[in-house]
């Protein structure tokens, strides 16, 4: 029991926001935020936090970051992010999202932190994608995880964010990561370990097939693919 009150807190998680899209499929991308950051307001209990796992933006523009922060800003929560595909259009690489978000962060965005008890890390696994191709997270990210992991305990409980799944749901499709193996390798020996994206949930059979820990922290993530869509879960740590 002290060890379900340590880890005891609740986080939420948005994704897909697309700030800048007008299309048929979503014509007020923007709109469509402020309702689930309403949501998000009128939760009876507050998070601890969110995790927004990427496409802030649907263009990558400072006015669309900018008219998300304000929007995200008034949860009145401390937000957690990793880029998308669509965060990464400057002409510089990530540059619009990195003046925003990339303090202490490490490379091109990926960092860890920890609230009571439970490790979350967030990765960036958007960089140099090819039409068709799935993310890759890379060698020095890889090197990375491995150094920020190695020193925690086997009983710490683990929650890795990024916007592309973590292993392969659809390689047509891009919806997977290269070289995710060698990532949840590293992450094995740990009892409790939750993955959050973007694109789909992580479910009890996906865990079973990879043999992946069922994770003692309870969380539905956020399905927000689509275009100018967002979709906003809670997860809870503890039993």
């Amino acid at each position: 029991m002290d060890g379900c009150r340590r880890h005891s807190f609740t986080f939420l998680q948005i994704s897909d926001s697309h700030v800048g899209f007008d299309k048929a499929a979503n014509p007020n991308a923007l709109g469509t935020l402020q309702e689930a950051i309403a949501k998000v307001k009128a939760l009876p209990n507050k998070p601890a936090f969110m995790l927004h796992t990427g496409d802030i933006t649907h263009l990558s523009k400072p006015k669309q970051f900018d008219d998300a922060a304000q929007v995200i800003g008034s949860a009145g929560l401390d937000v957690h992010y990793v880029p998308g595909e669509h965060d990464n259009l400057d002409d510089v690489p990530l540059k619009s999202y990195l003046e925003r978000y990339g303090k202490n962060t490490k490379g091109t965005g990926w960092y860890s932190f920890d609230q009571k008890g439970v490790h979350f890390i967030g990765l960036n696994n958007v960089m140099d994608l090819k039409a068709g191709g799935m993310g890759m997270l890379g060698p020095e990210q890889l090197a990375w995880l491995a150094d920020d992991v190695k020193g925690l305990s086997a009983s710490t409980p683990i929650v890795v964010f990024a916007h592309i799944p973590l292993w392969t749901i659809s390689k047509d499709w891009g919806w997977g990561t290269e070289d995710s193996e060698q990532a949840l390798s590293m992450l094995k020996r740990f009892g409790s370990v939750t993955a959050q994206w973007s694109y789909s949930s992580v479910d009890a059979e996906s865990r079973r097939q990879r043999q992946l820990p069922h994770s003692q922290i309870d969380g539905l993530s956020a399905a927000g693919a689509g275009h100018g869509s967002c979709a906003a879960a809670v997860g809870r740590s503890g039993g």
